[in-house]
């Protein structure tokens, strides 16, 4: 009761207490939501599912549980390229019939280091996607009370028992739980998890404790996106709007004009236009802005190299042709001038534009395209002939001409492998080779092939013109080249003996060359002066952009500039609550971090060009921000050219009209267009009308609404042009017994899109805020909600007077109080 007094006493001093402490409940509130301008301490925050009354609405991500999941990324992508590398050393050293050189070694490092680097840099993006992904969903575990036993049921998960399937990547090629015939042993995959689960040893503790995480949280994932599936249901309306959408169909004859149709800027649209356009459909969904973004636009300037940079490369090229042509060891020569310090002997070279060239590329086998002026000289080149310096996808070379090989041929071989056997066994080889070849012919040297063929790289004995077996069997290649048809022989290769019969080979062939290759380089002289020109240009267009008031103006202004310099201004979005979103990311690290420092200036005004250009190694990015678009309040400066596109289609549509307004039949308006009437067949499924390749839902529909045959609507506005349509005929869909068909097309289809779906609206719910990169930069972000402060300050000096005021009044009271009694 005492207490209870005390507090009544101090009532004002109470209220005071309480407004300073819901002004720091704000305060803090306002933090977490991103409200305030503050430094981004936090990796980001999500919105939470429930949250409590005295609790922050948003949840910051789990430092500790990101920096781990960084640490576990980086070993597997080390991992993964350290086998990679080997696999290509083995490969190559194949290819070659002997081990690398200590420079082809180095030359392979160092392409796999910066391999290496290059996945490292992408490893943040893959785990914050993955620590979201798991913190967002387990939100959804929680209020499910989805949890995993971890004594029987993640066990049973785990060993394929008690109704769970074999896990897939249990089942993968040069899995440890495969027997000799490539099937799954159950009886590994127990043992071994019993083994893990039963370890003693710290390091085989802490990695069975990792594998139970990692496995628990993939069941729990199954689990969740198992009780979505079931929630799955299809309604007999839904079934049957199915079948009736892919079989109620309408024969028809069109007549399509296409907006691309019209000649450039013979419709156009002034400014004021525009502008009009935009405000009477700002509203329509084209112009809703789902998210806050900054809009900019780019345009790169190449750095290319001049022509006294390409007369040097080619001088320092041309020098090497006396000493190639007379040299016999084209491998070690190659090796030491050319760029990758790679020799392959067999490189075929086609000429630029012949259809053969993606079929070698696809099959990885070395080739070279050369430009239409060297044709003859590598046609008519005789061997050992080094044509001179010349220009091929971006690199300069010198070529070496080693004979021709056909342009396709089939043949087939018995291999019999004799590398690393000791010369007891080379000696059975070499006897079982002279016997096969005694009895080999034409009609059973399949069945030979089947029971002697001793398979390296998988060619079950048939080889086709261009298999990467080639690069490893090069005395076989070469006699095939040049072999009689359907005469059987013998080669000896690097790794065996060969039973070779060629079955057929084209008359055309191609020359293979020894190639040493040069970087086109751009000397600092050259990208200096490039440099310079792109300073000047930015000055220019900011003078002129300056002068101007209106943003959208600005951005017209810019647009104009540029495409007089010839250079194409491309558009960009960069998300303010998610900077390294969208197509952002397409850039590189250093030109992405430059673009959102550039985007996230304090205090940047729309019309805006960056300061200096961005060095994107091969150009010089110019950026201009155009529109701060803030969520659902659309401007005319962020959509001009949206509005700008959709206006001239309206006027296009217009003119078309008006063209066609006195022509009545199909073939008079066909006739107007200079056009054809087409014919075709729609339905809802397809949302095509007739050969149109673009889909067009709107004028489907317009189509459907059309009840009698023979009918002729009037011109229609699609997405894509203007239609006119007369129903030729219609074609009912027949009665169904049932719709069973559907629903389980549909059910199925569900199901596939279920856990994308749901992971998408989870996501947007969550409504992420990621401060990674801004951090990085140190870049503070600046929020437009500041009066929420404003409101904040003045409700905190609202209720602190307030609460002076009745404590006051209460002191004056007592003090009155005092003064009668005394009296009294």
């Amino acid at each position: 009761m005492a207490i209870i007094g005390k507090i009544r006493d101090n009532s004002a001093l109470v209220v005071a207490v309480i407004g300073l402490g819901l002004f720091a409940f704000l305060f803090m509130d306002m933090k977490s939501c991103g409200g305030a301008p503050q430094q981004n301490m936090e990796l980001g925050s999500y919105k939470k599912q429930n949250p409590s009354l005295f609790s922050s609405k948003r949840e910051k991500v789990d430092q500790k549980a990101y920096q781990k999941a960084m640490v576990t990324f980086r070993q597997n992508v080390e991992s993964q390229v350290g086998q990679e590398f080997q696999q290509e050393k083995i490969s190559n050293e194949q290819s070659l019939g002997r081990e690398l050189s200590s420079e082809e070694f180095a030359a392979l490092r160092d392409k796999y280091i910066t391999k290496l680097q290059d996945q490292v840099k992408n490893i943040d993006a893959q785990v914050w996607a993955f620590v979201l992904d798991s913190t967002i969903v387990s939100q959804e575990y929680d209020a499910l009370s989805l949890v995993v036993d971890n004594k029987k049921e993640l066990m049973s998960y785990l060993t394929a028992t008690n109704g769970f399937p074999v896990l897939a990547e249990f089942k993968q090629k040069g899995s440890q739980f495969l027997d000799s015939l490539g099937n799954i042993d159950t009886t590994k995959v127990r043992s071994s998890v019993k083994a893990m689960s039963k370890a003693k040893k710290p390091e085989e503790k802490k990695r069975w404790e990792q594998t139970k995480t990692y496995y628990s949280k993939n069941l729990l994932r199954e689990k969740y996106f198992n009780i979505l599936k079931q929630g799955m249901y299809v309604t007999n309306l839904e079934a049957e709007n199915e079948y009736l959408s892919q079989n109620n169909k309408k024969s028809i004859s069109y007549v399509f004009n296409s907006y691309n149709d019209f000649k450039p800027n013979e419709i156009k649209a002034s400014e004021s236009e525009v502008k009009a356009y935009f405000e009477k459909h700002k509203s329509d969904p084209i112009y809703k802005n789902e998210e806050r973004t900054r809009s900019l636009l780019y345009f790169p300037i190449p750095i290319i190299p001049s022509k006294e940079d390409s007369s040097r490369v080619e001088a320092s090229l041309n020098e090497l042709v006396a000493d190639f042509s007379k040299g016999k060891n084209d491998s070690s020569f190659v090796s030491k001038h050319h760029n990758q310090k790679f020799y392959f002997p067999r490189i075929v070279a086609l000429r630029e534009g012949n259809p053969k060239l993606q079929e070698i590329q696809q099959k990885q086998y070395p080739s070279l395209s050369y430009p239409f002026s060297k044709d003859n000289d590598f046609s008519l080149a005789d061997s050992g002939k080094v044509i001179n310096a010349f220009v091929s996808n971006g690199q300069m070379h010198i070529a070496k001409i080693n004979g021709t090989t056909p342009s396709s041929f089939e043949a087939r071989h018995i291999f019999i492998n004799t590398k690393d056997v000791t010369d007891s066994v080379l000696l059975i080889k070499k006897s079982l080779r002279d016997s096969l070849f005694s009895l080999a012919t034409s009609e059973n040297f399949d069945d030979l092939i089947k029971k002697h063929h001793d398979t390296l790289i998988g060619d079950n004995g048939k080889i086709k013109q261009f298999d990467r077996s080639m690069l490893i069997f090069q005395k076989l290649a070469k006699h095939i080249d040049v072999a009689n048809i359907s005469v059987i022989d013998t080669v000896q290769s690097n790794y065996g003996y060969h039973i070779v019969e060629v079955l057929k080979r084209s008359e055309e062939s191609y020359p293979l060359v020894s190639l040493i290759s040069k970087d086109l380089k751009t000397s600092d002289e050259t990208k200096r002066k490039i440099k310079e020109d792109a300073y000047q240009l930015i000055e220019k267009i900011d003078t002129k952009t300056s002068a101007i008031n209106e943003p959208y103006k600005k951005r017209i202004k810019f647009d104009t500039l540029v495409m007089k310099q010839r250079y194409s201004p491309m558009p960009l979005e960069i998300n303010y609550n998610r900077p390294e979103e969208g197509s952002v990311m397409n850039f590189s690290s250093k030109v992405k971090n430059e673009l959102i420092k550039f985007a996230f200036q304090k205090e940047i005004k729309e019309g805006t060009i960056i300061g200096a250009p961005i060095d994107n190694n091969t150009d010089f990015m110019v950026v201009f921000l155009y529109s701060l678009n803030k969520k659902d309040e659309p401007t005319i400066q962020g959509h001009y050219n949206t509005a700008r596109e959709e206006l001239i289609k309206e006027k296009k549509f217009n003119a078309t009209v008006k063209k066609i307004a006195k022509a009545k039949s199909l073939k008079a308006i066909a006739s107007n267009l200079g056009k054809e009437v087409k014919t075709g067949e729609v339905n809802f499924a397809q949302n095509q009308v007739g050969k149109e390749s673009l889909p067009d839902p709107e004028v489907v529909g317009n189509i459907f609404s059309m009840a009698k045959d023979g009918e002729q609507s009037k011109p229609i506005k699609g997405k894509n042009g203007v239609y006119v349509v007369r129903i030729d005929s219609t074609q009912k869909a027949s009665a169904a017994k049932d719709y069973n068909k559907e629903k389980e097309i549909l059910l199925n289809k569900k199901e596939q899109q279920v856990q994308n779906e749901a992971m998408q609206a989870l996501v947007k719910k969550a409504d992420i805020i990621d401060n990674r990169i801004l951090n990085q930069l140190n870049i503070v972000r600046e929020d437009e909600s500041s009066s929420y402060w404003i409101w904040i300050v003045i409700g905190a000096v609202v209720l602190l007077g307030g609460g002076f005021f009745f404590y006051k009044k209460r002191q004056d009271g007592q003090k009155n109080e005092s003064l009668r009694v005394g009296n009294e």
